[in-house]
């Protein structure tokens, strides 16, 4: 009877850790009311050094948050990116000020559209791998998210293929 309470006792105390802690899990991780579904990059395309990082952010809580910045060790810089459309050319810029994440709904950071661009990329992107990328949003925090890394020309996370 003792093992048994011990190891129930055990397994409450990893439960409880695992639920302060935020998860480095490929393909989701979460930081307070926010959650980050289907991460995912594309390989390096030749001798380029950039990159591209998407995701879905999910917000669960009651009030908007903000994503204002991304870091990652294979780049030198890291910023958040959107893609316009504009007289008919398509235009790249940094999201001045960091990127909204609403109250109870979610973001699509996707290929042509809202995306973690990493510039000076250090090291190559390379398919199958994968590279930690940190998250930091205005209210919540930090979370560090495993991204999955598929190929060059992928419009889609490795997984959703």
């Amino acid at each position: 009877m003792r093992i048994v309470l011990s190891v129930a006792l055990a397994a409450m105390a990893l439960a409880a850790i695992s639920i302060q802690t935020p998860a480095v899990a490929e393909g989701s991780a979460g930081v307070g009311d926010l959650r980050i579904v289907h991460p995912w990059a594309r390989a390096s395309a030749g001798h380029g050094n950039t990159g591209a990082a998407f995701m879905t952010i999910v917000n669960s809580g009651g009030a908007d948050d903000k994503l204002v910045a991304a870091s990652t060790s294979v780049a030198r810089t890291t910023e958040i990116h959107e893609t316009k459309m504009e007289n008919g050319v398509m235009k790249m810029r940094m999201l001045m000020g960091g990127l909204v994440i609403p109250a109870g709904a979610e973001v699509a950071l996707k290929p042509m559209g809202l995306h973690v661009m990493m510039m000076g990329v250090t090291e190559k992107l390379v398919e199958g791998e994968t590279l930690l990328l940190t998250l930091t949003f205005e209210q919540a925090g930090s979370v560090e998210v495993a991204v999955p890394i598929a190929g060059p020309g992928a419009m889609m996370a490795p997984t959703m293929n």
